[in-house]
């Protein structure tokens, strides 16, 4: 699921959540080890589906972001080692 999840620039957490909405069996906690380990594991059966679906994950656009919160993070630094604590450190701690 890790790995899966970095494809799609997001979080295992996230990716598992999407599918158990969409009631997507995943391997349970140690799957991947015990089978690495050559020991003898179950797979689940994915289920019969009611209609035909399709579940479509995009990669996050996270460049705008980065962006803003590189001179976010700047503008924080600037003011941490002037030694200042001013109302522009209070708005850039609320972004």
């Amino acid at each position: 699921m890790v790995q899966l999840a970095k494809e799609f620039a997001m979080s295992d957490v996230a990716l598992h959540k999407i599918c158990r909405k969409h009631a997507v069996p995943t391997p349970p906690l140690g799957w991947w080890a015990k089978k690495a380990a050559g020991k003898a594991v179950e797979r689940t059966p994915l289920p019969r589906l009611e209609f035909e679906a399709e579940i479509v994950i995009t990669g996050a656009d996270l460049t705008s972001t980065d962006a803003a919160l590189a001179e976010t993070r700047e503008q924080a630094r600037i003011l941490a080692s002037s030694g200042e604590i001013s109302s522009a450190a209070v708005s850039v701690l609320k972004i």
